[in-house]
């Protein structure tokens, strides 16, 4: 109303003027890393899926209705799903698990995390997803990992590049140098699938955040993690991953040294799907190990840290970073339980 002291003054302020918003959102942050174009100065991380120029889209519109396209690039089935990178808030800093709002404590509590991790001891000091393990994203995942689709892949990586720039800039990480490890697999199952997976992701979050890529891990031949129950699947990863220092080659001096870290350098261990953890929990076991023998530090335990992400004596910061989460028992969509079973069928690891 014309006159109106609350309407003039509303008036006055700019259409994207800040709003009291409850619970608070984390500001924007900027990132000028390894690959600063990637995530402009001062703008969040944005999905790779949320622009898809418009002659794009006709074409691919002609390529399904003349070429029988059936597998269409990672933008466009992400675009048309509505799938978007997680929030950080929407999952738990600590374990990576789906949360509801004021779930997860900080790092300042006694207990830091949500339910499902508080007061347990963990092998990373940070947790980072790109999303759930449902829909769109896990259809996508299995391709890369049972069809052997690498340019999917490299998407994929993205994305969680993506993901890893906007926490890296937060944590007030992403000058110091990145170490990319991806969780190896044995050779037995690369040479079965076709595809070192893990390797594809890694390169690609090195194309968005920079760093070096190394295998400071060996992983031995044995039982997939699906092929045996859940109470033994610890006990199975803890068997599978082996420090490049403790293996033959690496008493031989054949397997390459693992690098010095330099200081305020962070090690992101990369996987493409966390189910119960296990995995996760020895491949980082593995890299601490393999890291602290290279510099010459046989002890230690890690700290839990969000905002500083350091461990005891401040000399190696491991994260952890997958595509996909899978959801809690009973939080599945209708007809999700058919990847799985192919997954069984080809006997390899999730």
């Amino acid at each position: 109303m014309a006159g109106d002291p609350a309407h003039d003054r509303d008036a006055a302020l700019p259409l994207d003027a800040d709003r009291f918003v409850w619970p608070p959102r984390r500001p924007a942050q900027s990132f000028q890393g390894g690959a600063s174009d990637a995530v402009p100065t001062g703008q969040p991380a944005r999905s790779a899926a949320h622009a898809i120029p418009p002659w794009r889209a006709a074409l691919t519109q002609i390529e399904r209705t003349w070429l029988g396209l059936v597998s269409l690039p990672w933008a466009i089935r992400a675009a048309e799903a509505g799938w978007r990178l997680d929030d950080a808030d929407a999952y738990c800093w600590r374990c990576g698990r789906t949360v509801g709002p004021f779930e997860v404590t900080p790092v300042e509590s006694p207990e830091p995390g949500c339910t499902g991790c508080r007061g347990k001891r963990l092998a990373w000091d940070r947790f980072i997803r790109a999303g759930e393990y449902t829909g769109e994203l896990r259809r996508a995942i299995q391709e890369v990992k049972f069809g052997r689709w690498r340019s999917l892949g490299d998407s994929l990586g993205r994305e969680l590049g993506l993901a890893l720039a906007r926490e890296l800039s937060w944590a007030g990480r992403s000058h110091g140098p990145v170490v990319l490890v991806p969780v190896p697999a044995s050779t037995r199952r690369r040479l079965q699938s076709g595809i070192d997976h893990t390797q594809v992701l890694a390169r690609a979050v090195r194309n968005v955040i920079g760093g070096r890529i190394v295998r400071p891990v060996w992983r031995r031949h044995g039982p997939s993690q699906l092929q045996v129950p859940p109470s033994e699947r610890a006990r199975n990863a803890a068997r599978a991953f082996v420090p490049v220092h403790e293996t033959v080659m690496g008493r031989l001096g054949l397997a390459g040294r693992v690098p010095r870290l330099r200081a305020g350098a962070t090690v992101i261990v990369i996987d493409d799907v966390r189910t119960t953890g296990s995995t996760m929990m020895a491949a980082c076991r593995a890299v601490r190990a393999a890291f602290r023998h290279g510099m010459g530090r046989t002890t230690g335990s890690p700290r839990q840290g969000r905002s500083s992400g350091l461990v005891a004596g401040g000399d190696l910061v491991v994260w952890a970073a997958v595509v996909g989460v899978t959801p809690e028992p009973g939080e599945r969509g209708p007809g999700e339980d058919l990847g799985d079973s192919l997954t069984e069928q080809m006997g390899l690891e999730a």
